[in-house]
């Protein structure tokens, strides 16, 4: 797996990423914006950079964008997480998450967040259970979040617990 990380991470990066999501994803992205437009969500990533101190494309071995990763200030030493994949996350999973709890978490969110935090949707059960073993913990249920009455949880990662 190669990793392109914040600067290096190209507006292509993430068109490629939206443009080809899964569709569990998609379905859980989309349930939280206002509009359903890939266009739209390539724009508010790539103009939210600015308080996204980390973003990462993890790419296949050739190069090919699978997923995004990534963190936006919520306040002060407060994150939300984000991240999407696309179809061809399978063929990275098992080297993300040996990243994500190597190097991401120890040296991305230990040093500069006291609370990492992020809503899933209750019907992407990959997405939840993956949470779990990086240590997110499930804070409780939000309900109707989505524009068509999804339900959501609240997970959040509290570094100085772990």
């Amino acid at each position: 797996m190669l990793i392109r990380s914040n600067a290096a991470v190209t507006k292509a990066d993430i068109a490629w990423v939206v443009a080809n999501m899964r569709e569990v994803d998609r379905r859980e992205i989309f349930a939280c914006r206002f509009t359903s437009e890939d266009a739209d969500l390539i724009d508010d990533i790539e103009g939210g950079r600015p308080l996204m101190p980390w973003l990462d494309a993890l790419c296949s071995d050739a190069g090919e964008p699978v997923a995004l990763l990534g963190v936006w200030l919520l306040g002060p030493r407060v994150g939300q997480a984000l991240m999407l994949a696309t179809d061809a996350w399978p063929s990275i999973a098992l080297a993300a998450h040996r990243y994500v709890v190597s190097r991401f978490i120890p040296f991305v969110v230990v040093p500069n967040f006291q609370r990492l935090e992020c809503r899933a949707w209750v019907g992407h059960a990959q997405s939840r259970a993956w949470l779990a073993r990086l240590g997110f913990v499930e804070e409780g249920l939000c309900r109707a979040v989505g524009k068509a009455g999804e339900d959501f949880v609240q997970c959040a990662l509290l570094p100085g617990e772990a």
